[in-house]
């Protein structure tokens, strides 16, 4: 499976995980005293703009999220872009060059030129499926932890996936 699929097979994840989410939900706080599941879903939304926005011109700045505080507090919102965003990645998908040089800023303290670095399309699609994983693995305690049982291939990586399927392990990820 490409990096593409598996970017948009982790997207419908979401999608999946919002269609069946009870009402109310989506908005708690962890009872942990962490922020609630919107927040990371945001989160991960708005850097898979940012590298959709950043591939015409070769420039992903990941610090440039607008930060869309209406993404954590409407799940239909939430839905609405993991949709789009995974619609966009399919349109992309036949040109995309995944040895194709970017350069990429995140967590720069200042918006100096030597906070760039070096990427790849490939690199970045990696980082952000890994990225959305530990994002979505989050989200599943936090949803556990309000009685909500997601998905359990919910929050593990396709690697994860993929040893459990060839050795029939049930082991943690």
């Amino acid at each position: 499976m490409s990096s593409i699929d598996q970017s948009r097979a982790v997207l419908s994840q979401g999608i999946q995980l919002l269609d069946v989410l009870p009402e109310g939900l989506y908005g708690a706080s962890d009872s942990e005293g962490g922020s609630g599941m919107g927040p990371h879903l945001r989160h991960c939304i708005e850097f898979y703009r940012c590298f959709l926005s950043g591939l015409g011109e070769g420039r992903v700045d990941y610090d440039g999220r607008q930060r869309e505080r209406a993404l954590e507090l409407d799940p239909v919102r939430a839905r609405a872009a993991l949709a789009s965003i995974e619609r966009e990645l399919a349109a992309v998908a036949e040109g995309l060059v995944l040895e194709r040089s970017l350069i990429v800023r995140s967590d720069a303290e200042t918006p100096a030129p030597e906070s760039w670095c070096p990427s790849s399309v490939g690199r970045e699609l990696s980082f952000l499926l890994s990225h959305t994983v530990h994002h979505y693995a989050l989200i599943a305690q936090i949803l556990r932890r309000h009685g909500h049982e997601p998905d359990p291939n919910f929050g593990l990586a396709p690697s994860t996936l993929r040893f459990r399927e060839q050795t029939g392990a049930t082991c943690a990820p």
